[in-house]
């Protein structure tokens, strides 16, 4: 019996697509470019809020997987449903599932790591606000856990 690659784990797609690390190609750049038209015209432009080459294929000089990796971003008010259909319909497989993507996540800004956790341990214990700075600030002090204040999280950004 055959798995659809959304069925796979992540042990199973390893197997089929091996981690092979290349020198950098400069036309990681112009595969994302046609792969970001592509996505525009099957969902429809107005429904991308942004799009993004993201991953190691997007820094130059650095070693990466031949794979390009694209972030999507919609609005809170976007058809997620209708659009992962219109996608699929595309030839598109899409993870947004962390149990097939990570076993460990760091947050870095600026160079500075900011979060880094075993992946379950950050579902498990943190969770992400999106908010402008003038709400957050509004909501008083929140603390994690440790004790330590989650402001001070913010305030990198």
């Amino acid at each position: 019996m055959k798995k659809d690659l959304s069925e796979m784990t992540l042990e199973e797609l390893w197997q089929l697509f091996p981690i092979i690390l290349r020198k950098h190609n400069p036309e990681y750049r112009e595969w994302y470019l046609r792969e970001e038209e592509n996505i525009k015209k099957a969902v429809g432009r107005n429904e991308v809020r942004r799009i993004n080459h993201i991953g190691s294929t997007a820094v130059e000089d650095l070693l990466a997987k031949p794979t390009v990796d694209i972030l999507l971003e919609v609005d809170d008010n976007c058809d997620i449903e209708n659009m992962k259909e219109k996608l699929k319909k595309a030839g598109w497989t899409l993870t947004s599932d962390l149990e097939k993507v990570a076993d460990y996540i760091t947050f870095i800004h600026e160079g500075k790591i900011l979060l880094s956790a075993p992946k379950n341990e950050l579902i498990n214990e943190y969770g992400i606000l999106h908010c402008k700075h003038s709400q957050f600030r509004n909501m008083g002090y929140c603390f994690c856990n440790d004790g330590s204040n989650v402001h001070s999280y913010y305030n990198h950004f």
